[in-house]
């Protein structure tokens, strides 16, 4: 099983420096001139049953949410 998650980054990360074409890494937070923020996506899982002879992974085709129902009746 492979999980992944995605992180994407709202705002900006970078502030002008002292010098002209200079950068600066800012931090993350509210500031009121440059917002920044984390958003995390869902985590993706991927199952696979195996490799092939060349390395390649055998994934597991995506379940839906119905198709993980189960009736114990």
């Amino acid at each position: 099983m492979q999980i992944t998650q995605t992180v994407k980054i709202m705002g900006t990360l970078l502030e002008s420096g002292d010098k002209k074409g200079e950068w600066r890494l800012r931090g993350f937070g509210p500031d009121v001139n440059y917002p920044s923020s984390l958003v995390l996506e869902p985590q993706k899982r991927h199952y696979v049953v195996g490799l092939d002879s060349n390395g390649h992974r055998h994934e597991l085709p995506p379940l839906e949410p119905d198709e993980l129902a189960f009736d114990a009746t």
